[in-house]
């Protein structure tokens, strides 16, 4: 039975690919922003785990710091409202591993950050861009 995240992922079982993913952040997440959202804030990542197990390393301390404590994971554990499948990853995931492209994921997922910042104009989407 697939995820909600993967085609080809199930529950216990990632499909050993890459994935992409969108959350989205609870309103009290604009005190953060110098410019404010009309309609709400995203966030735009990706892995080379199932999402669920890269959602679940957000919280994971190990000797007593966190596993992962960049500022947008800092968001996502005080900030989660929940997952976005229906912005179109769910139909991308699973992304394939091409050994001898390492910049794929990351592009992969800047292309999926601004097509939503064309698509939804009056979100806060944070996540890389391909643009210069």
């Amino acid at each position: 039975m697939p995820t909600i995240h993967c085609k080809e992922c199930e529950p216990d079982k990632s499909c050993g690919n890459l994935h992409l993913y969108v959350i989205e952040f609870k309103k009290e997440v604009e005190k953060e922003f110098k410019r404010k959202s009309k309609k709400g804030y995203l966030y735009v990542g990706s892995t080379g785990k199932s999402v669920e197990d890269r959602f679940s390393d957000n919280y994971i301390k190990k000797d007593g710091k966190w596993k992962y404590n960049s500022k947008n994971v800092k968001r996502i554990r005080k900030y989660f409202k929940k997952f976005r499948p229906e912005l179109l990853y769910y139909e991308i995931n699973p992304l394939t591993y091409k050994k001898n492209d390492k910049g794929q994921l990351e592009r992969r997922e800047a292309k999926l950050a601004d097509r939503l910042r064309k698509r939804m104009p009056n979100w806060r989407i944070e996540g890389p861009t391909r643009k210069k």
